[in-house]
């Protein structure tokens, strides 16, 4: 008798208000192994390391390659480096979705990103159309000399390769997912970590841009800045389920920055242009990214998350 009204107990549990079966909840996702995860993790960023030195060695001092500006050497550098992240993503990780999911798509993507396309533009137009004169005052106006040529084009090719697709398809496309699948990708703790770290580990890589020049002040900046970056790009990552907006967001934001910079002075030296760019009050935009990624993450639109492997 217990058992019968058990039954009918569980049965009325699993029918809706409409009368309707409802199904029991689906099995939570497997979860990574930590040795999957610190090889996906730890491989790439390794890779991505031991591969930009090896190319510089190769280019400064055995090939000693003789090239017009940094930019010309930022793209050919960053071509075995895309090589490399396909290699990681498709045939060793297996996460072969990663850059044909199309999420809710591209434009409404770029909508959930639309903060940082504006402060992009922004950034842009004050670049080019304001400078500080020896009084520190602001003038007005395109300055003298700024024309736009083919330095200007090598620094756009390499900005989507080396900044938009290959930065992109290592922080999000890998170790982003990486760290989805090991805490819970189908869990807004697990996505929450995943952001947060992969954002850490995304403003420590530029590290490597006192390589190229720029004071260990400014990269401190940079650091701090492009950490909060992260922290954006992963939610607006996980919010769309399409890689190819924080490509796209990436990559503008990086141009708008560095395209007013070498138009004004002409020079090819990338540590120049960035040292240029870099400014200490930047310190502090790691605390609006910090609560515009809370703001994305905020629970009326967590369904809006994707937790589907991409594998």
């Amino acid at each position: 008798m217990e058992n019968e009204n058990l039954q009918e107990q569980m049965g009325q549990e699993q029918i809706g208000q409409e009368g309707q079966f409802t199904p029991p909840p689906p099995p939570p996702a497997p979860r990574a192994s930590g040795v999957k995860t610190a090889v996906a993790v730890f491989g790439t960023i390794g890779g991505y390391m031991a591969l930009n030195g090896l190319i510089r060695l190769l280019f400064g001092h055995v090939i000693k390659l003789k090239t017009d500006n940094d930019y010309q050497l930022q793209f050919l550098g960053a071509i075995p480096v895309f090589v490399f992240l396909a290699v990681m993503l498709y045939m060793v990780l297996g996460k072969k979705k990663t850059v044909r999911m199309k999420g809710n798509g591209f434009f409404k993507g770029l909508l959930v990103g639309a903060y940082l396309i504006v402060i992009g533009i922004i950034n842009f137009l004050s670049g080019m159309f304001i400078t500080v004169n020896e009084q520190g005052l602001p003038v007005y106006g395109m300055q003298e000399g700024a024309h736009f040529g083919s330095l200007q084009v090598w620094c756009i090719a390499a900005l989507i390769l080396s900044a938009g697709i290959c930065e992109e398809l290592m922080f999000r496309g890998i170790i982003l997912n990486a760290l989805r699948d090991f805490f819970g990708r189908d869990t807004y703790k697990g996505t929450v970590l995943a952001i947060f770290i992969s954002g850490v580990m995304f403003g420590c890589i530029h590290f490597v841009n006192l390589w190229a020049g720029v004071t260990l002040q400014n990269v401190l900046v940079q650091v701090v800045s492009v950490t909060g970056m992260g922290f954006y790009f992963g939610a607006v990552y996980c919010r769309s389920g399409n890689i190819k907006v924080t490509m796209f967001i990436h990559a503008l934001v990086d141009i708008c920055i560095l395209i007013p910079q070498t138009m004004k002075s002409q020079s090819g030296d990338l540590g120049q242009s960035l040292n240029n760019s870099i400014n200490p009050a930047a310190y502090f935009s790691i605390i609006t990214y910090t609560v515009i990624t809370l703001i994305l993450l905020r629970k009326s639109v967590r369904g809006q998350l994707f937790t589907y492997t991409v594998e």
